[in-house]
């Protein structure tokens, strides 16, 4: 067979027509698709007879057909297209979802020469169609070849005895050739292994593959696991570059091809590799089979990909970047931002490009330092002071770094604004000086101090102050520091305050902002100030002062605006605390000559704590204590009050809710006088404490306050003495009714002592109960209370006590019981109670004296009623 000859067997895709027969539109639409992508061209039948209809007119050189279809079956189809001479020769491939063993045999019978199962894999259907369209290309031209290989088997016999005498000399050399090519391939390997470089063999044909142990150490296997097959490998690119690695491996460029991809490590990360190599193509330049190179290429590719993301941001972050940034080769400027431009007074940045480092912009004594670490490869932070355009110098920090930028190893030169931190620090150095002199220090010595500091932060040749009451228009200017005094003195005020001087105050008056401006001319040559700044010193929205700074020539902006904003408020609100404490003392200083001084009794307390913080002799006086025990002594032990009703006392005082109180006072003596009290706040520094003034009105108090009440005992007697009783319960009921009356009682019940049963009984409204602690109605505290006053003959006062009488009130209350006496025995016990307030003792002792009137009247009517039984039975 010709070399002619064989190419016309190769397969001319784009000649060759498949026809699909499939009742299915599914797998009609798959089918096409991966026949279509091979370049063949496709019919479709849709059956058995429209695929018998259209074979003379489509001719296909191959069919697809389906097994179980309507009308005719695969089988059936595929007997009739065998059936006509004209189409016998066309191979025919079963492609049906049935595997049993009768149904491929029933299908090789039928005339079929393959069978293809469902669901279908693309490649091998291909690789099934492109072998029986070659056997079908084979078998056309059999015969032909054959007559022509009868006559060239005659001209060959004469020629292939002189090839063979060549071949016999060519043999020879291919011998010699051999065995330099392998010495050759053992040097190429053993430099290939000495440059860490994995090598790769694959026969397309056959599938076979071989790597190197390099190779497979870069996705961390071994040789053993890769296997002698490419299907492995191929497992492990990743998906987005398996139709790069496709395409390189069946590049028909003569010169080889050169891929990138990521490889999946063992360890789950990925790798990326670089594979070099050349195919070794047959004459229909198909590529049989691939060699070449791999190189692990991770570090390269992450490196580059760093450097071009590292271009990418800094272009972004530069130019929204607030520091000044430039790049510089060997001192010329490649690249900057819009904020070094601003800087440097140049509204485009691109006319900075290529233009020399402006180190004339930093101070003399900064510039080596600046030199050496802008132009040498040394990297970090160094700190120096700029000029602007406008003449003002700033604190900034410059950082200096390497950077590979557009393929060239360059200088990064970043410029941050410290001035802030700066000024900060400045500040925070001067503010601890003035406080370690504050204590010391008189308002003036630190009004003095601060101007200075204003002057010195504010780098200023001039500092004063402008004080202001009431004023609005200022024909005089005050000044606290001497220094300026004297500067002041040497010039004329009528030139220095002139017109437009005042008419900048009033505008920084009326406006309450800081504003800058230039003297004019006459000022100038008289004063020597070209520019200055007018800061008003507010609080709630009253300008107190304005500090007036001033310089020969240097210009004010808005960044020495902003150091004063960083300051004023402190030194206003620290020579005011200096002021307020010379007033404060002041102050105490007065208190303290009209407190000791006083006949009237004072005391300072604490609020919160109750403590008395300090008193006068006046208070000693009154309370009859030494000055020990009224300093150990709480306001609310000097009450007979609650103690939670004299905290909240204490707290409508604080709210200026309450003014004065009237208190019923304990003195050393157990007495107690009634006092007005008369409250006032003192601010101290760091809390607020009552002051109050006692005025003792036990005197005229008592007097009044006991004449009222011996005239309402009087009169409850009086009602009792002409009451016409019932009996004798009767009679005591109304007796308790007027003790509730007279002491503005809520309860009150009279417990009568029996002798038959030696226990008090309760006479609750003409009924008697007993009073024992086993009643479930009583409380333990009011028994106690009962008991005990009928034990020691005296009134007792209670409280606390809940749930009285069962059904009754559940709120805290005030108790008295008060025992009733005849002839020095007990004969009773009076029990009162009420919510609101405690009892006082003297009206108790009132009632005392009532219910013993009463039980005289009670003895009088037992006799009265022994009598008139006695006359009764007799």
């Amino acid at each position: 067979m010709t070399i002619n000859n064989y190419k016309r067997m190769d397969v001319d895709k784009t000649k060759q027509k498949i026809l699909i027969v499939d009742d299915t539109i599914s797998v009609i639409a798959i089918l096409k698709e991966i026949i279509l992508r091979a370049g063949y061209q496709v019919a479709i039948a849709t059956s058995g007879e429209k695929a018998l209809r259209k074979l003379s007119v489509i001719k296909p050189d191959l069919i697809l057909l389906d097994v179980m279809m309507p009308g005719l079956n695969g089988y059936q189809t595929c007997e009739a297209i065998k059936v006509q001479k004209e189409f016998e020769q066309i191979p025919i491939i079963f492609i049906s979802a049935l595997n049993e063993s009768f149904d491929k045999v029933k299908a090789f019978k039928s005339g079929a020469i393959d069978y293809v199962p469902k669901p279908v894999n693309g490649a091998e259907l291909l690789m099934r169609i492109n072998v029986h369209l070659k056997i079908a290309n084979y078998r056309n031209h059999v015969d032909e070849l054959n007559l022509q290989l009868e006559e060239k088997v005659k001209k060959r016999t004469k020629v292939l005895d002189q090839r063979n005498k060549e071949l016999l000399d060519k043999n020879l050399q291919l011998d010699k050739l051999t065995h330099q090519l392998l010495y050759e391939k053992e040097n190429l390997d053993l430099i290939i292994n000495s440059a860490s470089l994995g090598t790769f063999e694959v026969n397309v044909e056959t599938g076979y593959a071989k790597r190197n142990a390099i190779a497979a150490a870069m996705i961390g296997y071994s040789i053993e696991e890769l296997g002698n097959t490419n299907e492995f490998w191929l497992s492990r690119v990743h998906p987005d570059d398996s139709e790069i690695v496709k395409a390189g491996c069946s590049n028909h460029n003569v010169e080889g091809f050169d891929i990138h991809y990521r490889m999946q490590h063992r360890l789950g990360h990925w790798v990326w590799v670089q594979c070099k190599g050349k195919a070794t193509k047959r004459h229909d330049n198909n590529a049989i089979f691939l060699s070449g190179i791999i190189m692990d290429i991770t570090e390269r590719k992450a490196s580059r990909e760093a450097l071009e993301n590292s271009e990418k941001r800094f272009r972004l972050l530069s130019e929204y970047s607030s520091e000044a940034i430039f790049i510089h080769y060997k001192g010329n400027i490649v690249e900057c931002n819009k904020a070094f431009a601003s800087l440097m007074n140049v509204s485009d940045p691109k006319e900075l490009y290529n233009t020399p480092i402006p180190f004339d912009r930093i101070l003399p004594e900064y510039q080596d330092l600046a030199i050496n670490n802008m132009t040498k490869h040394l990297s970090g932070k160094f700190e120096t002071e700029v000029l602007r355009s406008n003449g003002s110098i700033f604190d900034v920090e410059i950082e200096t770094n390497n950077i590979y930028y557009k393929g060239k190893e360059m200088r990064l030169v970043a410029m941050r604004d410290i001035s802030l931190q700066k000024n900060t620090i400045r500040l925070s150095e001067r503010r601890l000086k003035i406080l370690e002199v504050f204590e010391h220090s008189s308002l003036e010595q630190l009004l003095i101090k601060i101007l200075d500091d204003i002057q010195a932060l504010s780098k200023s040749e001039m500092c004063f102050l402008i004080p202001f009451k009431e004023a609005v228009f200022y024909n005089t200017v005050q000044t606290y520091s001497s220094e300026v005094a004297n500067k002041l003195d040497q010039q004329t005020p009528g030139m220095f305050l002139g017109e437009y001087f005042k008419n900048k105050i009033n505008e920084c008056l009326l406006n309450k902002q800081a504003i800058t401006f230039e003297f004019p001319n006459d000022v100038q040559e008289e004063t020597l100030f070209q520019r200055a700044l007018l800061y008003p010193v507010v609080r709630e929205e009253i300008v107190l002062s304005i500090v007036f700074v001033a310089n020969k020539s240097t210009e004010y902006i808005q960044h020495d605006i902003g150091i004063l904003d960083q300051t004023i408020d402190w030194y206003r609100e620290t020579s005011e605390r200096k002021r307020t404490e010379e007033e404060l003392h002041k102050s105490e200083q007065r208190f303290a000559n009209i407190f000791n001084d006083s006949e009237t009794a004072m005391l300072l307390i604490d609020p919160e704590s109750n403590a008395i913080i300090q008193h006068n002799k006046a208070a000693q006086v009154m309370y009859q204590m030494t000055e020990a025990e009224l300093d150990d002594k709480k306001f609310v032990e000097l009450c007979t009050n609650d103690s939670k009703d004299v905290q909240a006392d204490f707290l409508r005082v604080l709210k200026h809710e309450l003014s004065s109180m009237r208190y019923t006072h304990i003195m050393s003596d157990a007495s107690v006088k009634q006092v007005d009290v008369f409250f006032s706040i003192i601010d101290s520094l760091n809390r607020q404490l009552i002051f109050t003034i006692i005025i003792d009105r036990s005197a005229s108090f008592k007097a009044q306050n006991e004449l009222l009440k011996v005239n309402q005992r009087l009169n409850g007697l009086d009602n009792i003495v002409h009451y016409h009783p019932n009996s004798i319960n009767d009679l005591l009921d109304y007796a308790v009714q007027q003790v509730i009356q007279y002491t503005a009682s809520q309860f009150g019940y009279l417990y009568e002592y029996s002798q038959e049963k030696n226990v008090f009984l309760l006479n609750n409204y003409s009924e008697e109960v007993p009073l024992v602690l086993k009643n479930e109605d009583q409380q333990i505290g009011q028994v106690a209370c009962v008991v005990q006053s009928a034990h020691e003959k005296r009134i007792v006062l209670g409280d606390s006590m809940n749930n009285l009488i069962k059904g009754e009130s559940n709120q805290l209350i005030y108790s008295a019981s008060i025992p009733i006496l005849n002839k020095e025995k007990v004969v009773g016990v009076m029990w009162i109670a009420k919510e609101d307030e405690q009892y006082d003792l003297f009206d108790v002792e009132q009632v005392g004296l009532l219910l013993e009137t009463t039980w005289l009247l009670v003895e009088k009517q037992k006799l009265q009623d022994e009598l008139d039984n006695h006359i009764y039975q007799h």
